[in-house]
């Protein structure tokens, strides 16, 4: 196949090794211990989150395509946000970013990625209201995150349709404030609580996103469930350090 070109390496390229038995059956415990290690955190992803093994490796396997360290830096998350979710405004791919980043290490790591996928992707009602409004809300203060008009001004301000005059989008913007508030604010306090996002969301899904997108629709769901289902066969992406190492050359 010629999609395998790129592993048939003529040997004059590489410096002369000499492969003995023992090399071999060294590689092979060293691959053998990483597996193990690997399918260890893949059945703790299993216990944690919606996806299945297979699954879990999948997006294992798709994160480390997207970067060569642990974590995935703002860049790098913004293009699969960009490119898989169809999300294009930069300050809700930031926040979603953020909502993403859960380990505090500074990115995106693995164990966030794949956690973060679960729920936009198979999470509950109550896991999405949460995700939702954790992206919305400024506050990290968990006993303190609330969205107040001024939040709410500025998330509708990037995600509306743009209007060139500005003290027309600026009334506009105002009236939608005060019809979220209407819908949502439940205890009447002139902003919203997690409390009021979930009780209105639970009454009304539609919403969910009252204060811009920033979760995959159905058909963006389904393209990456296909997407990731159909890239990398496993078995391939296993063997392809012990077939690097051995420059063993792959045959279509």
């Amino acid at each position: 196949c010629s999609c395998f070109n790129l592993f048939r390496f003529p040997f004059s390229t590489f410096p002369t090794f000499h492969f003995t038995s023992s090399y071999v059956f060294f590689a092979l415990r060293i691959m053998t211990t990483s597996r193990k290690e690997q399918l260890k955190q893949i059945e703790q992803y299993v216990e944690t989150t919606h996806f299945n093994h297979e699954e879990v490796e999948k997006f294992q396997n798709f994160f480390h395509t997207m970067t060569d360290s642990k974590k995935l830096d703002r860049n790098a998350f913004r293009e699969i946000l960009h490119k898989h979710f169809n999300l294009t405004e930069t300050m809700m791919m930031d926040r979603v970013y953020r909502a993403f980043a859960i380990s505090g290490e500074g990115g995106v790591t693995e164990f966030d990625f794949i956690h973060g996928m679960s729920v936009v992707l198979r999470g509950s009602l109550e896991q999405k209201v949460d995700f939702v409004f954790k992206v919305y809300a400024t506050s990290t203060d968990e006993s303190n995150r609330l969205i107040n008009r001024d939040t709410m001004f500025f998330l509708l301000k990037h995600t509306m349709v743009k209007i060139q005059n500005e003290e027309e989008r600026d009334e506009g913007i105002k009236d939608l404030i005060e019809l979220v508030l209407k819908k949502m604010d439940v205890d009447h306090d002139g902003k919203l609580s997690l409390a009021d996002y979930t009780e209105s969301v639970t009454k009304d899904p539609l919403l969910m996103e009252a204060l811009g997108p920033c979760l995959p629709d159905e058909k963006v769901c389904l393209f990456l469930k296909i997407y990731l289902i159909s890239i990398f066969p496993t078995h391939i992406i296993n063997l392809l350090p012990f077939l690097l190492c051995c420059s063993i050359p792959l045959t279509s």
